[in-house]
């Protein structure tokens, strides 16, 4: 669904420039798509049903919630990681916790209850969504294909969508199996939730940080030192054995998610011509969480599968983060140099 769903919503808000009105019908829907799950002993024809449409629905609100934020960011004379930083916020409550409290109460992972808690969430967040007003920052203009083809023109465009597909394939064995890795250590779910909670607490002080960092130092060097910590993260994890040295590498988050993530974002948005904010926003989104994550995740379940380690597979993800290392530095010093000498 990522791979493809997301810019056409894209479209569609930049079409009818009502993001906000998007936003809205896409959460009410998976509210609706969640109900499913509810029953107990789903089989498994049905959850992938289920899961079909509900992945249909939710993909796309974070990157019209991307455009939303870089234009209200903009309006406010504020930057972006200031307002992405309430959403790490959330997760650090809730991954922080919820762990305890599944082993607390005996939640095993199919249990209903965990679905009632995120229908619950979302239908907190619908509600929220009705506070919010239509923007038209970026001026009356639609999205025209002139502009589309503007974009691809811009080589730092083309050259770190490619660099996004790489980095999102490097962060699939931590996006989707930290949970299975936790089990593969003979850990408990507590750990897990201290793992998530970790993450997103510096994810938090690092979208707090990034005005100021964005200020100091080019974009294309921010997402470039991201990189860098994050093939660090990958190898460190790959080598650790018991929890505290687990949970203390997750701190190295805020430069995988957040630091990476603002940078990013801010940089679509600054690149991308009127009328296609939105759309923009989803390119990223389609490199990323799209093919990033499609090719990532397969490949991290057929060498975990291969090797027979979920752990092992966080080496192959140190290893792919040199390729968009390559990428921003091109872009950092070796395109400087061409736009001088020309």
């Amino acid at each position: 669904m990522a791979f493809f769903v997301p810019l056409l919503f894209g479209v569609l808000a930049d079409r009818t420039q009502r993001p906000a009105l998007i936003i809205r019908l896409l959460l009410l829907a998976v509210v609706i798509t969640l109900i499913p799950f509810l029953k107990p002993g789903i089989g498994y024809t049905f959850l992938l049903v289920s899961y079909f449409f509900y992945s249909f629905f939710n993909v796309p609100i974070m990157g019209i919630a991307d455009s939303l934020a870089t234009a209200r960011a903009k309006e406010r004379g504020s930057d972006y990681g200031k307002i992405r930083m309430w959403a790490a916020l959330g997760w650090f409550v809730a991954s922080a916790s919820f762990g305890i409290v599944m082993d607390y109460l005996g939640f095993e992972s199919d249990s209903p209850w965990l679905f009632t808690v995120l229908i619950i969430s979302f239908v907190g967040v619908f509600l929220v969504s009705l506070t919010i007003k239509e923007r038209n920052t970026e001026g009356p203009d639609k999205l025209k294909m002139s502009q589309v083809k503007q974009l691809f023109r811009n080589r730092t465009f083309t050259i770190f969508l490619i660099a996004v597909v790489f980095h999102y394939i490097s962060m699939s064995p931590f996006g989707v199996y930290i949970g299975p890795l936790v089990q593969e250590l003979g850990l408990s779910q507590s750990v897990l939730g201290l793992t998530a909670g970790m993450a997103t607490a510096t994810e938090v002080l690092v979208l707090l940080a990034f005005g100021w960092l964005s200020r100091k130092m080019r974009l294309e060097t921010i997402l470039m030192l991201a990189v860098i910590i994050t093939g660090f993260r990958w190898f460190i994890i790959s080598i650790v054995t018991t929890a505290v040295p687990l949970i203390m590498a997750q701190a190295l988050h805020g430069a995988t998610a957040g630091l990476f993530i603002a940078g990013a974002v801010t940089l679509v948005g600054n690149l991308a011509p009127k009328g296609l904010k939105a759309s923009s926003q989803m390119m990223y989104g389609l490199a990323g969480a799209g093919l990033g994550s499609l090719i990532g995740t397969n490949l991290t379940g057929f060498i975990s599968d291969h090797i027979n380690s979920i752990q092992r597979t966080f080496l192959f993800a140190a290893g792919v983060e040199i390729i968009p290392l390559i990428l921003f530095a091109y872009l950092v010093i070796v395109k400087p140099k061409k736009q001088n000498e020309e």
